[in-house]
């Protein structure tokens, strides 16, 4: 799509400072909880053997980070 000024403009932009704001929230959330969970099925599935509360514990730090970042 073009606008009138001869620029492409993205089917999937938002206008809305907030509702970007919120979608940043959601994304952030998103990347932390998957993740997270991630390593914690990791663990429990494997009955610790790929895995112990350290790498839990680090993951978790590593999933915030990133989620923050993001």
């Amino acid at each position: 799509m073009w606008n009138g000024e001869g620029k492409a403009v993205s089917r999937y932009a938002v206008q809305s400072v907030h509702m970007r704001e919120c979608l940043a929230e959601f994304l952030g959330t998103f990347v932390m909880i998957v993740f997270g969970m991630g390593v914690n099925n990791q663990v429990v599935n494997s009955e610790e053997k790929n895995g112990t509360w350290l790498s839990i514990n680090m993951c978790w730090c590593v999933a915030v980070l990133i989620g923050v970042y993001c």
